[in-house]
């Protein structure tokens, strides 16, 4: 077979499989979840996840894409939480006496931001005895209108800068 062809077949096999991984790669969207947008937030172009008792808030971090949103119903949710990419964590009604996160594990800080442009508000952080409410190692991070009570600190911001704290409550062991 003459050379000429065989670039030519093997220039269509290699677009074929470029085609293909590119497909998959839209399709599949970095493992995000793209819920049905509430009527609430239908103008609101960001990706909001919902969380209610009883479910877990670490289980939505994990799965909405960044820059989204999850929004956390009232309840008592014993968990320890990492965000590692941009999003919002609020609690539907503002309001920290309704949302409380208590950690799971009292050795470890109750959140645990590694991530630049992270929202926290509207909660009650109790239970991390020897770490933070909330540690913050990120940038440009807002930390709003939250209650931290029974830790051993309240909020820990460490090598970042440009971040926002403001009517957040402190109460300590």
């Amino acid at each position: 077979m003459p050379l000429k062809k065989i670039n030519i077949k093997l220039t269509f096999v290699l677009l074929l499989i470029f085609f293909a991984s590119m497909l998959y790669i839209f399709n599949t969207n970095g493992n995000c979840i793209y819920p049905q947008k509430s009527f609430e937030n239908i103008n609101n172009s960001s990706i909001n996840i919902d969380v209610h008792s009883g479910d877990s808030i670490q289980q939505a971090i994990d799965n909405v894409c960044s820059g989204g949103t999850v929004t956390v119903y009232s309840g008592l949710y014993k968990e320890n939480l990492a965000i590692d990419k941009p999003l919002s964590i609020i609690s539907k009604e503002r309001k920290h006496e309704n949302a409380i996160i208590q950690a799971a594990d009292p050795e470890r800080d109750v959140f645990k931001i590694t991530a630049n442009n992270v929202t926290v508000s509207g909660f009650n952080i109790t239970g991390s005895q020897n770490k933070s409410g909330i540690y913050c190692s990120g940038s440009g991070c807002n930390i709003t209108g939250n209650k931290l009570s029974y830790n051993m600190y309240g909020i820990y911001i460490n090598n970042s800068n440009r971040n926002t704290q403001d009517n957040n409550e402190m109460e300590f062991i």
